[in-house]
């Protein structure tokens, strides 16, 4: 099963990735004869244990990533990473559930044993406070850190690490989840004016200042907001502007972002670099809001559209149809079955998904146009239509294409 683990043209570096739920000691023996792996994914693994992972020769080893792997104690490998890994820069761990979760101690541990990381990836924070997170004060070479339900992380837990371990030009990315504790706020310590990339997704706390510093991120090439902007509004929103020429990926919105209006599409329409957009939970956006947009942003091919209840289907343009590759729409009360016809006209389509929109189903489409789905099919990578999250679900045929 699992003869392919290792890829790579070069024996003298390799790649190997299991990424198998069904994973086990036994098969981790095909990567222990190999002396040359580089990069290790181990991630959802969960039965993989200390000794087999013990068995591996990590001495060329620069990036790990072992999350969700429920049964390795995370005393026992970093302690082992450190006596083995001189090389190692990337570290991806943590649970979000079970066995072995991250606690303060756990972030003491590997700023003590490994403190020339570049990259740190932590999934379930939630047992971690700030004596934990001051622990991160150690790095001094952080490139990439990444905190995924960080219940606890705080505004002064980034300023501490403003002032230390990211006070340098080196960071590139920033990825803070799941916290009702950050206002963000603890932005205007940060040296921004390196990043290209900001994940500040279900930060409940976000507030409108907090995105004043961002002015700066004119390096900034993606940024998400998604389920953080319940007390954000259009003024908060109107400090993001400078991003717009070099922006190419941005999410926003939330449980029922009530605050963000077709005026902030209409600033958003600016950002004509932008390749893929995410809008979630906006109840105020219109379809004239929506069209005036699309019809600007000439680059953009991956559109993803969320609970936005006034949106009916009619903001799809022309320019829409050269440029496209994916669209995803979900729980849109209001969307007409004739978008359809409107994206079959899509020349570079390859991925459509719509969900809980209750005008669109397959027996609709058939009645309307029988041979849409059948097209669709044979042109389509995937295509994902279900009116209940049920099992009404068309999917066509598999491809190797790259969906980004």
């Amino acid at each position: 099963m699992y003869k392919n683990l290792i890829s790579g043209s070069r024996t003298d570096f390799v790649t190997a990735f299991v990424g198998n739920k069904l994973a086990n000691d036994k098969d981790l023996q095909l990567l222990a004869a190999n002396k040359h792996i580089a990069s290790i994914d181990l991630s959802e693994c969960r039965r993989i244990t200390d000794q087999g992972f013990h068995q591996l020769d990590l001495g060329s080893l620069e990036s790990l990533d072992i999350q969700e792997c429920r049964e390795l104690s995370i005393k026992t490998v970093v302690r082992s990473l450190h006596q083995k890994c001189p090389k190692l820069k990337s570290l991806a761990l943590g649970n979000s559930r079970g066995r072995n979760r991250l606690e303060d101690d756990s972030l003491k541990l590997i700023a003590n044993e490994l403190p020339g990381l570049q990259e740190i990836h932590l999934r379930g924070c939630e047992l971690v406070a700030k004596p934990g997170y001051d622990a991160l004060q150690q790095f001094n070479e952080l490139q990439v850190l990444k905190l995924e339900y960080c219940r606890h992380f705080t505004d002064q837990c980034l300023e501490s690490l403003a002032r230390t371990s990211l006070k340098h030009d080196r960071l590139r990315s920033l990825l803070i989840t799941n916290t009702r504790e950050f206002t963000g706020r603890g932005l205007e310590h940060l040296n921004v004016s390196s990043l290209t990339e900001l994940d500040l997704s279900f930060c409940w706390g976000l507030v409108d200042d907090a995105l004043r510093p961002l002015q700066n991120a004119t390096r900034l090439r993606t940024l998400r907001l998604e389920y953080s902007c319940a007390d954000i509004t259009d003024v908060g929103l109107a400090h993001l502007m400078n991003l717009g020429s070099s922006l190419t990926s941005f999410g926003f919105g939330g449980q029922d972002s009530a605050s963000i209006t077709d005026d902030f599409l209409s600033q958003l329409s600016s950002w004509t670099t932008l390749e893929s957009l995410e809008i979630y939970g906006c109840p105020r956006i219109t379809d004239n809001g929506m069209r005036t947009l699309l019809e600007r942003l000439k680059m953009l091919q991956h559109l993803k559209i969320y609970s936005c209840p006034l949106l009916t289907g009619d903001f799809i343009t022309p320019s829409m149809k050269t440029t496209m590759r994916s669209i995803e729409i979900r729980r849109c009360s209001l969307l007409k079955c004739g978008v359809i016809q409107s994206l079959s006209t899509m020349q570079r389509l390859k991925h459509l998904s719509i969900h809980g929109c209750p005008n669109i189903t397959i027996e609709r489409i058939k009645s309307i146009q029988p041979q849409l789905l059948e097209e669709f099919s044979q042109r389509l990578i995937s295509v994902d239509l279900d009116t209940d999250l049920s099992d009404d679900t068309l999917v066509a045929r598999d491809s190797e294409d790259e969906y980004i």
